[in-house]
């Protein structure tokens, strides 16, 4: 079975993302902050990380940075729930 750390510190996000993959049997570990997600890689190993790149504290390039120190063939997805809004003009 596939292990996978989930790295989002939007509850409602992480929980979303893990409840997919569980459905699809996957093994998830979630962590809520950068400092939650380096301890889980002291206790696991993991064949994918998904991170949120906007964590607070320890932001996610920096997170994913340390994990690639760590673990250089890690598979590691980016995520980011930030979405700029720019006004769209209708029309001419």
């Amino acid at each position: 079975m596939r292990r996978i750390l989930v790295v989002d510190d939007e509850a409602d996000v992480r929980t979303m993302i893990s409840v997919v993959l569980r459905v699809h049997h996957f093994e998830i570990v979630e962590a809520a902050s950068g400092a939650a997600a380096l301890k889980a890689f002291e206790d696991y190993s993991f064949d994918v990380a998904i991170v949120d790149v906007f964590l607070r504290g320890i932001n996610g390039f920096d997170l994913i940075t340390m994990m690639r120190e760590r673990v250089s063939d890690l598979a590691i997805i980016a995520i980011s729930g930030m979405a700029k809004r720019t006004p769209r003009r209708t029309g001419t």
